[in-house]
């Protein structure tokens, strides 16, 4: 069985380079906190630690965390303590983004009781509102409208119906 072996470098900035150390050895940066593994070809690729978001830590400004599945960013300094969103911004594409896919549409939500109610995607003078409704806490429907006059008149596009197995599990969509 062959050994895993340690690079260490004292030398900010340094990085390893192709053929330096096996394959699944690993380097470490210390100035940089940067830690890299040797993959099959010897290349380094640098390894990326994200800790979980914690009330009892603290953060420099720009250091990531993971709270509640979303990666955030410090936008200053952060000392132990509750959770404040002032100090923290999304990392990365926002759900906004994801869902459009940066085309343009401008995306808003309302919520109700912590759930999404409506949501409207908007371009120039289109519109297309997407109402969401619940049964203990499952969405049941999803109604889809448009409007092409900024949203003085909306026209019906369809809707989809959930219904969920006994494990609330989604078992059927339906789209009437």
């Amino acid at each position: 069985m062959a050994r895993t072996q340690l690079k260490r470098s004292t030398l900010a900035g340094e990085r390893l380079g192709t053929g330096e150390i096996p394959p699944g050895s690993l380097f470490v940066n210390i100035p940089d906190r940067q830690i890299a593994v040797s993959d099959a070809l010897e290349v380094g690729r640098e390894l990326i630690g994200v800790r979980q978001y914690s009330t009892e830590s603290s953060y420099l400004t720009g250091e990531h965390a993971v709270r509640n599945g979303a990666l955030i960013r410090a936008t200053e300094n952060v000392s132990p303590g509750a959770y404040n969103s002032a100090q923290w911004t999304a990392a990365g594409y926002s759900f906004q983004e994801q869902v459009t896919g940066g085309l343009g549409w401008d995306l808003a939500f309302t919520k109700t009781d912590g759930l999404v109610t409506q949501a409207i995607y908007a371009s120039g003078t289109e519109r297309y509102r997407v109402s969401l409704t619940y049964t203990d806490g499952l969405l049941d429907s999803a109604l889809y409208e448009y409007s092409s006059d900024s949203g003085a008149n909306y026209s019906t596009v369809g809707t989809k119906t959930l219904t969920y197995a006994a494990d609330g599990i989604v078992d059927e969509a339906t789209w009437s």
